[in-house]
């Protein structure tokens, strides 16, 4: 998973569940449970992942599931994924097999996909509502 000259993931294992608010400077890979919002530059949700919340990130791979809101510049919903969300991107790949059921908003090149109230609660360490 980790390659030359990128940063080393946080890894939330399957045995583990988090609940509340993740800000992170690396990526993180989730195979266990989060009930709250994650923040951070590049995110993998395994197939045996659970999240229930907000994620604001550049990248994200998910093959697991996920129920709230997406916010990404590079979204890939891989064949295993199953995803109930409102999503903001830039570049959204769906795979055959992918479940999704939600809002989707492409984001213009130009403009940022984080919207204004997300930035801020992350700044800030409070609890984002979605």
């Amino acid at each position: 998973m980790q390659q030359k000259n990128q940063a080393a993931y946080s890894v939330i294992g399957s045995d583990l569940t988090v609940t509340g608010q993740i800000v992170s400077k690396s990526p993180i890979q989730v195979d266990g449970q989060i009930l709250g919002d994650i923040h951070c530059p590049a995110l993998d949700v395994g197939d045996s992942a659970k999240i229930q919340g907000g994620i604001v990130t550049e990248d994200a791979v998910v093959y697991g599931q996920v129920k709230g809101s997406i916010q990404c510049e590079h979204l890939t919903l891989q064949n295993t994924a199953n995803v109930e969300a409102d999503i903001r991107y830039k570049s959204l790949t769906v795979e055959q097999g992918a479940i999704f059921e939600g809002g989707l908003t492409r984001v213009k090149d130009n403009e940022p996909v984080k919207d204004k109230a997300a930035a801020e609660a992350a700044q800030s360490g409070r609890k984002f509502k979605w």
